[in-house]
């Protein structure tokens, strides 16, 4: 017989039965880290970002899920095209939240948590537009240190432009 503790629960099991329900919850952990990309957000480095219009405004909603780093309560973000233009970006921290779970395997503790952070930047539907020729370069501040990532190929412009493309037909089609 071993003791499982998840979520402060303390449950007795036998071994084949743990074995089973840990690598369920361990997969299910992964699942939330993994990257991927939907019809309404693309994922890349650990940060997920999507287009939305509210407030008669436009927003790139940026979501970072990491153990160490975190969005700042005023973040800037930085894209740079394949055009060699720069786009500046000033945000707010929508919401901070952290993830954790914890198993005891034995005699050992096994803790895995995440910060995951949400943040949204105004933009200018001219700015969208830029977005059309690809992204090379994103930079947003967090703490302890900032996200930098460089792409040879355009990940994220032209699918955040798309992602505008159908919001904006959604509400011109109304």
């Amino acid at each position: 017989m071993y003791i499982c503790s998840i979520n402060g629960t303390i449950k007795v099991h036998n071994k084949k039965y743990m074995k089973i329900n840990v690598m369920k919850h361990l997969l299910l952990l992964l699942s939330l880290i993994t990257v991927s990309a939907t019809a309404q957000k693309v994922s890349c480095g650990g940060i997920s970002y999507s287009v939305i219009y509210d407030d008669y405004a436009y927003y790139i909603v940026t979501t970072a899920k990491s153990s160490n780093k975190y969005i700042i309560n005023s973040p800037c973000m930085k894209m740079r095209t394949f055009d060699g233009n720069i786009i500046t970006l000033q945000g707010t921290l929508v919401k901070e939240e952290t993830q954790s779970a914890a198993y005891m395997i034995r005699n050992s503790i096994y803790n895995i948590s995440q910060n995951v952070t949400t943040a949204k930047f105004i933009i200018t539907e001219e700015q969208l537009g830029q977005l059309r020729n690809g992204v090379s370069k994103v930079l947003i501040t967090m703490m302890p240190k900032n996200h930098e990532r460089a792409f040879k190929k355009d990940k994220i412009g032209t699918k955040l432009y798309l992602f505008y493309q159908k919001i904006k037909e959604q509400f011109e089609h109304f």
